[in-house]
């Protein structure tokens, strides 16, 4: 097996269980501020995008750096972000380095440090 075919498959693995140790990580921040969590970017230091696949007109509503201002565990157990680009999008649409990067500007800029 060619060296590359090796990384990739421990990368997904990698992959994998940081996507699920961050939807954990979430899960947590959200059940203890009421399932919602919102910022205004404005007053920080930092934002974070996310790709947003433009819903049903991808031609023309797509956009690669969609600012994220909230997330939220809505009523049926999924965790799903306020965009710009829409009001409710699931974390399930977003690739595992954009949840990282969720993951990592909550933990820094809105949780309190012990």
């Amino acid at each position: 097996m060619e060296k590359f075919k090796e990384t990739a498959k421990e990368w997904i693995k990698l992959q994998n269980e940081l996507r699920k140790e961050c939807k954990e990580f979430l899960m947590r921040v959200l059940k203890v501020n009421n399932n919602h969590l919102e910022w205004d970017d404005t007053e920080l230091d930092s934002s974070v995008c996310v790709t947003y696949d433009g819903g049903n007109h991808p031609e023309y509503a797509s956009n690669a750096f969609s600012t994220v201002t909230a997330v939220n565990l809505n009523k049926d157990g999924f965790i799903t972000l306020e965009i710009e680009d829409c009001p409710e999008y699931w974390l399930d649409d977003v690739s595992t380095d954009e949840v990282w990067a969720l993951c990592d500007f909550i933990d820094e800029y809105l949780l309190p440090k012990e």
